[in-house]
């Protein structure tokens, strides 16, 4: 009888947290808020879901003397670009990857100067701009890698983070 009190305990937790997970990603834009939904993708152990303001490094596509502000667009993830553009696929992006659905930064400007230098996928660096600003937690959770200083950011659904952020260079 403990034994079928115990699965039963166990079951209703279960789906309590699928129930309180679901209402939660309903937070988010729509290509993760589906990956998610339909179990795609998730949120590892490391996320944070609160955490201090992070200072933080993006590159935006810019040309040289193009003076537009920072805008939403411009903190869109790989997986929003794609379906933006009537895309399903890349050899860059893994839809597997619940990286591929955040907004990447770096909380060292060195550690994103190299990365960019190192990136292949990028053609003309004269179209690019580095931009500087906090990551919150009210924009959403984060996973920052501590030996790359990267940063995922998954942007809450209408969550604008453009008037924190400055542009560099």
């Amino acid at each position: 009888m403990l034994y079928i009190c115990f699965l039963v305990d166990h079951l209703s937790d279960n789906l309590s947290r699928k129930a309180i997970d679901e209402e939660y990603y309903l937070r988010f834009p729509s290509v993760l808020k589906k990956a998610l939904l339909e179990r795609k993708v998730v949120f590892g152990d490391h996320v944070f879901y609160k955490y201090e303001p992070i200072r933080a490094y993006r590159i935006i596509k810019r040309k040289s003397g193009d003076t537009t502000p920072i805008q939403l667009n411009d903190f869109k993830s790989y997986m929003e670009q794609l379906n933006d553009r009537g895309n399903s696929r890349s050899r860059y992006i893994n839809e597997n990857d619940i990286s591929s659905y955040s907004c990447s930064f770096f909380n060292d400007l060195a550690s994103l100067e190299k990365k960019f230098k190192g990136a292949s996928h990028i053609p003309n660096s004269n179209h690019y701009k580095i931009i500087e600003g906090y990551v919150k937690d009210d924009y959403g959770p984060c996973d920052m890698n501590e030996k790359t200083k990267h940063i995922d950011l998954w942007l809450y659904d209408m969550c604008d983070p453009s008037l924190e952020f400055k542009v560099l260079s």
